[in-house]
């Protein structure tokens, strides 16, 4: 029995992919994440805080693709002949992990811009504290800066998702409508 069986179900009465997987996964199955999820479900089986945890994991991943970033530019010399795509690669890595809470919550733009604000701030308290050890960072933006970055671009965001969603509601209301011809 694995490891997450064994947490989720440890009597093994019930079917495992039945009763203990989230029915949506974040797009990997992996064990910690699959416990991480299993750990905010209420005894319905609903999900409770899912955008505190994907806000979470983006910003850990922003924050890490971002002091790897920083490190492999200032501390190893080898790369500073191919500068260009150091930076464009690192540029894109940045891009698709801060785009994970849009495509996550995408149909819901208070969760998108609470779950993208957090992995922000993360992601803007890393670069305070790399500002420390690297002094040029503070030159280039500041940590304020660089907050209100992500946070404009993220509710840009939240409102398209919120325009969209007012525009498919109203369709669908608009369609569910009998249409009843006068007499």
């Amino acid at each position: 029995m694995t490891l997450s069986r064994q947490l989720c179900c440890p009597a093994a009465k019930q079917s495992f992919e039945d009763k203990c997987v989230p029915k949506q996964s974040l797009g990997t199955r992996g064990v910690w994440l699959s416990i991480l999820l299993l750990a905010t479900q209420n005894r319905y089986g609903q999900r409770r805080f899912e955008y505190v945890i994907v806000g979470l994991l983006a910003g850990v991943g922003l924050s890490l693709a971002f002091s790897g970033w920083i490190y492999l530019a200032n501390r190893v010399p080898i790369f500073d002949r191919i500068s260009v795509e150091r930076n464009l690669a690192a540029a894109a890595i940045i891009g698709l992990l801060a785009f994970i809470p849009v495509l996550s919550f995408f149909r819901e733009p208070a969760n998108l811009l609470i779950s993208s604000l957090i992995s922000w701030s993360i992601l803007t308290a890393t670069y305070w504290t790399l500002g420390l050890f690297f002094y040029a960072l503070r030159e280039w933006y500041s940590t304020f800066e660089v907050f209100m970055l992500g946070a404009v671009l993220y509710l840009i965001a939240a409102t398209v998702s919120w325009i969209g969603r007012c525009i498919w509601k109203a369709r669908s209301a608009h369609f569910e409508r009998p249409h009843h011809r006068a007499s």
